[in-house]
């Protein structure tokens, strides 16, 4: 089995495992899209919500991937745990920041946001493991499309601008 089709079938549990889970045709469909998006390293302004009209069953398998694997050190609804995320920690890290909008995360486009995941920020001096061993890209993705939804509406524009898809 590959990995995508491993990823895929790991979206459709989490999908099967939600209450009011939509039709299966409906979680196909979603799958598919969140698959034109990995096709192109940089997706356009038609491939991405620039419009902020996210499907939902994207964004509920994002939310449940990102509280399974992302909330112990970003916060549930990622807000952070950590009351100043810019101050050093006695190890002389930063603590993982929040991803709602009110740090930088909004600083990257899509590409740095899903290597981000997938490598970590280990080989950089930071503290964030890779993921790619446990998630694959399809939940990458949808974790990266959950944290988007998050933003305030100014902070997703500006995203948009900064990353050339407005």
């Amino acid at each position: 089995m590959t990995r995508t089709r491993a990823g895929l079938l790991a979206l459709a549990w989490c999908l099967a495992s939600m209450p009011n889970a939509m039709a299966e045709s409906d979680t196909d469909a979603a799958a598919q899209r969140l698959r034109a998006l990995l096709e192109d390293p940089a997706p356009a302004a038609d491939a991405w919500p620039v419009r902020r009209e996210y499907d939902p069953v994207v964004l509920e398998a994002g939310q449940r991937l990102f509280r399974r694997n992302c909330s112990l050190c970003h916060g549930w609804n990622a807000e952070g745990t950590v009351s100043d995320w810019q101050k050093r920690d006695a190890n002389g890290k930063y603590p993982p920041p929040p991803l709602n909008g009110t740090a930088h995360t909004w600083h990257h486009p899509i590409p740095v946001l899903l290597r981000t995941v997938k490598e970590g920020t280990i080989p950089l001096g930071g503290s964030m493991p890779a993921w790619q061993e446990k998630l694959d890209d399809t939940q990458i993705l949808a974790i990266v499309q959950w944290i988007t939804s998050l933003w305030p509406a100014d902070i997703y524009d500006l995203w948009l601008q900064r990353s050339g898809l407005r």
